[in-house]
């Protein structure tokens, strides 16, 4: 468990500690990668040297010996360094839902200090929503009490194949994934097998059937609906998970209809989320 970055044993996002300890997989990354990020520091360092007084003073811009002799500078370069690296391994999207385009779209990348105490999963069991200045996690299916949380660095395992996924992982993050979908090679969502191939009890099949209907015509009414997203989501949101529990408890994944309706929680969760303001009205 970790607790370098903790503050009297409690992991606060207000404290530069729990930041700039992250991890940043320095010692995994290749020559050119480490040189295109030092690269980006000395320009940012440079930057700041030569069009603010941050330092104490302007530097010239042809000022470089005395740039590299100036103690502030160097340690500015070298905190701007590691902190790219902790960037590309710990960042979170931040999205907005635009109403217009009926889509999630990432505005903006953030460090939260909490993203590094969650493992990453293909088939994860939390998502992220933003609100104004805060970032909220929400569960997308059902978490026993003393279970693992995970959440999905960008490629979900009903997207992707499992070797691009895992290519991905090894290329962004620098590590191999073993989660229960790489491991068992879960198919993608079209491939997914159906309840309805399964061995089911009658009885069981027949809810199962009245819920996936019920669903179905909830998708139908939200996509032609008028009415504020707000209003349509947050009297969804109870009925959905409730949907989800009852294919948990009869159906094990893979299973198409419990992806299908973690994709539709999932999109409700966007909708209510960060609304993209548009400046054409």
């Amino acid at each position: 468990f970790r607790s370098v970055g903790f503050t009297s044993n409690i992991l606060d996002s207000s404290k530069y500690a729990s930041a700039i300890t992250l991890v940043g997989n320095t010692e995994k990354r290749t020559v050119e990668d480490l040189f295109t990020l030092s690269v980006g520091s000395v320009m940012i360092a440079y930057i700041l040297a030569t069009r603010t007084e941050i330092f104490g003073r302007t530097f010239s811009e042809f000022d470089a010996d005395g740039m590299l002799k100036d103690p502030l500078v160097t340690f500015a370069g070298g905190i701007i360094l590691r902190h790219l690296q902790i960037y590309a391994v710990n960042s979170q999207m931040l999205c907005e839902w635009d109403p217009k385009e009926n889509n999630s779209f990432t505005r903006a990348m953030a460090l939260v200090p909490l993203y590094g105490l969650i493992n990453h999963s293909c088939n994860p069991s939390v998502a992220y929503t933003a609100h104004g200045k805060f970032t909220a996690l929400h569960a997308v299916r059902p978490i026993k009490k003393g279970e693992q949380i995970f959440d999905d660095r960008g490629i979900y395992y009903g997207n992707a194949p499992r070797e691009l996924r895992q290519s991905k992982r090894r290329e962004d993050s620098f590590f191999f994934c073993e989660c229960i979908a790489c491991e068992e090679n879960w198919p993608l969502f079209y491939n997914l097998p159906s309840y309805t191939t399964m061995d089911l009890n009658p009885m069981v099949r027949k809810k199962l059937d009245e819920i996936m209907c019920a669903h179905s015509f909830f998708t139908i009414i939200r996509s032609h609906s008028m009415l504020e997203v707000g209003k349509i989501a947050y009297f969804s949101i109870a009925s959905i998970i409730d949907h989800l529990k009852t294919l948990y408890k009869y159906v094990k994944q893979p299973c198409q209809e419990i992806d299908e309706v973690t994709r539709t929680l999932q999109n409700i969760y966007n909708q209510i989320t960060n609304r993209y303001q548009s400046l054409d009205g």
